[in-house]
């Protein structure tokens, strides 16, 4: 990729299998501070160089960066020396967007891995404890989280992003979390409900709507199309839209390609996905979410 700048980011990682911090990838070349050098050298083969050299290696020179990795004053610097800097930052995320067999592999070890952990978890919660004990218990496993969990009781998973904080859970909890495995990620939620047949209703309401979104999924069809199943879906069974999409791409992030929306070109073929309906209104939250492998020729849900 002539004439790249790679920031340290999930796109370093996918094009040289490298996860270390404060490095720069140009033409073949990593460059890096000098504390961070011998690290480097250690682990990747090609030439290594002292970050100051990177700008007089680009200097005058059309170059390509993914913005989103990079921050403001470091592009500040970087732009001084380019002859111009071109984002390609969509560019890059579509390239990883299509999954390897072995892409796929690990990211159905890190939902089985997430799906175990949920299990084991369900069975030590009771309605006695609060949203931050059980965020504590899924931390005291020691095992890499993709992202910060979410635990909200059934009142405050109204919050799409809420925070765990010292509240009884009660009725029921919404748990929202995954496991990584080789830096591929998990996304899963569900809900625990402790007798409470109006939140049992809702919820098996929303296991309906993932059913009927997955038994329509083929593989080549268009994202904005499984953006119209998910709203027909709604509609069939009486439920008012969620305010966020019905899933988005998994991998080495935790939101990357495919984007599900009416107006995505993106192709549901050799793609990870989750799929994960809700129900929201002013005095409750529900949510119920599975990762689901679009491959080639067929699908596969990950679930236990």
């Amino acid at each position: 990729m002539k004439n790249y700048l790679i920031p340290s980011s999930s796109n370093l990682k996918y094009l040289l299998n490298l996860d270390i911090e404060h490095i720069f990838y140009f033409n073949h070349t990593i460059y890096t501070y000098e504390l961070n050098k011998k690290l480097v050298e250690d682990t990747y083969k090609g030439d290594v160089k002292n970050i100051e050299k990177l700008f007089e290696d680009i200097k005058g020179i059309d170059i390509k960066i993914p913005l989103k990795d990079l921050d403001a004053r470091f592009y500040l610097k970087l732009n001084n020396y380019a002859k111009s800097i071109e984002d390609c930052t969509d560019e890059l995320l579509k390239i990883r967007m299509y999954k390897k067999d072995e892409e796929f592999n690990k990211i159905k070890k890190a939902a089985i891995k997430t799906l175990r952990l949920l299990d084991k978890i369900s069975s030590k919660i009771d309605k006695d404890m609060t949203e931050q004990q059980i965020e504590r218990m899924i931390i005291s496993y020691g095992h890499r989280l993709a992202f910060d969990p979410i635990v909200a009781s059934y009142r405050n998973a109204k919050y799409p992003h809420y925070k765990a904080n010292k509240i009884k859970i009660k009725s029921a909890v919404l748990i929202d979390f995954g496991l990584e495995y080789k830096w591929y990620k998990a996304d899963i939620t569900d809900m625990i409900i402790f007798n409470n047949d109006k939140l049992e209703q809702l919820y098996n309401k929303l296991r309906s709507i993932f059913n009927y979104i997955v038994d329509r999924i083929r593989p080549g069809m268009d994202a904005a199309e499984l953006d119209k199943i998910y709203r027909k879906a709604y509609k069939y069974y009486n439920m008012p839209l969620p305010p966020h999409s019905i899933g988005h791409g998994i991998g080495l992030d935790i939101h990357e390609y495919p984007i599900i929306a009416n107006k995505s070109k993106h192709i549901l073929k050799n793609v990870a996905i989750t799929i994960e309906p809700g129900y929201y209104d002013d005095k409750l939250g529900l949510r119920y979410e599975r990762d689901v492998l679009i491959y080639e020729d067929g699908i596969e849900i990950l679930d236990i």
